[in-house]
């Protein structure tokens, strides 16, 4: 099948095995083929989220087109050179294996948008904060524009590459490029729809158990309630920041919230926000060292996440871990999960709900196996509890 092709030759998106290394990059000929609004740089360029086992390649190159991706990728695999592609830069992993014998790809110039007709998009994300009315990101693509490992462009749809377009929802970049996506785009209609009532919650360390209890006992299930994070931070003192986003009114959010309010927070940032200002802020600061283990689970178990607790604090203790955190991300699934686990490769769909992470955030790379040790107690004991078959990482 065709698709098989394309899986043997892809290959040379994410690994280095089987190709030859070179003692140098010379990307002079590489140059030559790209549009003037391309460029080639380096690393220092291209920063990313976390500097733990982060790649070292030696050039980064910043297509301004489509083209220049082919041209790129062609050129890369003509000349027997490993490659990765890059957006944002904010993934973390230890398998980022590219070295100054190799070149990152970063797609940072083709970020433009464009809506069709009068409609306004929600940001719906992979998982976000109206995944429980509109589904998964990858449940509103509709085509996506793919370069592939021999530096040929496809348009990917259902109907036209139904094995390829299951397996980029999920799975996208070991298979190719994605240069462009066309997405379902939800109208903003009514005061409704572009309003939620959201913002953040602050409690102290010995309401810990309270709030667990609340945030076990609340119905995330109903579509319209979100809680983006419970956030174990440091800022001089250990302090747990629990973020809600509710789709609908104040007084419906009050209902709605309730567990959480009784428990009374020191501080209430609540408030009603439109659509525009949702995603306004990010989290993600470029440097340091911040190694991040992350769980998925079906429920949760107050024991274990006090116990994580207790991890958490010990960490924050010591010199060069004294800013980092736990995060916990509850989605109403309910929709996504109206479709199949066949539809897409996207694993969690039936059986995770909840999304929890440790980042020991340090600078010192001395510090990595501490680091390591913490990260692997904290996984552990979430796993002991997290209500699944199989653990979800």
């Amino acid at each position: 099948m065709r698709f098989y092709q394309h899986c043997q030759t892809v290959g040379v998106f994410n690994q280095i095995g089987g190709v030859r290394r070179i003692s140098s990059i010379g990307t002079g000929s590489l140059q030559q083929l790209l549009s003037p609004d391309s460029y080639i740089g380096n690393s220092a360029a291209a920063p990313r989220w976390s500097n733990c086992k982060e790649p070292q390649p030696g050039a980064v190159v910043h297509p301004a087109s489509e083209k220049d991706v082919q041209v790129t990728v062609k050129w890369a695999v003509d000349n027997n050179i490993p490659f990765f592609v890059q957006n944002g830069g904010n993934g973390w992993a230890t398998t980022f294996t590219i070295d100054d014998n190799g070149i990152a790809v970063d797609i940072d110039l083709l970020r433009d948008v464009t809506f069709s007709g009068d409609k306004n998009l929600f940001i719906v994300g992979g998982i976000g904060s109206l995944t429980g009315e509109y589904g998964l990101r990858v449940d509103n693509i509709m085509s996506m524009n793919v370069v592939l490992a021999d530096g040929s462009s496809e348009v990917i749809t259902l109907e036209s590459s139904p094995d390829l377009f299951w397996a980029l929802r999920g799975a996208g970049p070991n298979f190719g490029v994605v240069t462009l996506a066309v997405l379902k785009a939800h109208p903003v209609n009514s005061n409704k729809s572009s309003t939620a009532w959201t913002g953040a919650l602050i409690y102290t360390p010995t309401q810990l158990d309270s709030g667990l209890g609340a945030i076990a006992s609340l119905t995330i299930e109903a579509t319209n309630v979100t809680l983006h994070d419970l956030d174990l931070g440091n800022t001089g003192q250990p302090s747990i920041v629990v973020s809600v986003f509710y789709h609908g009114t104040e007084d419906a959010g009050r209902a709605a919230l309730a567990s959480l309010l009784s428990v009374g927070p020191v501080s209430d940032g609540i408030a009603t926000s439109s659509y525009e200002t949702w995603n306004v802020g990010s989290i993600c600061a470029k440097g340091g060292r911040k190694p991040t283990w992350a769980v998925g689970m079906s429920r949760l178990d107050p024991t274990s996440w006090h116990a994580v607790y207790d991890v958490w604090k010990e960490l924050v203790g010591q010199a060069g871990f004294e800013h980092s955190s736990v995060l916990l991300n509850i989605n109403a699934m309910e929709k996504a999960r109206e479709l199949p686990v066949s539809s897409s490769v996207f694993p969690f769909r039936q059986t995770v709900s909840l999304f929890a992470s440790i980042t020991a955030l340090h600078t010192d790379p001395a510090l990595d196996a501490t680091a390591l040790s913490y990260g692997q107690k904290a996984r552990e004991l979430w796993q002991s509890a997290d209500g699944l078959a199989q653990h979800s990482t």
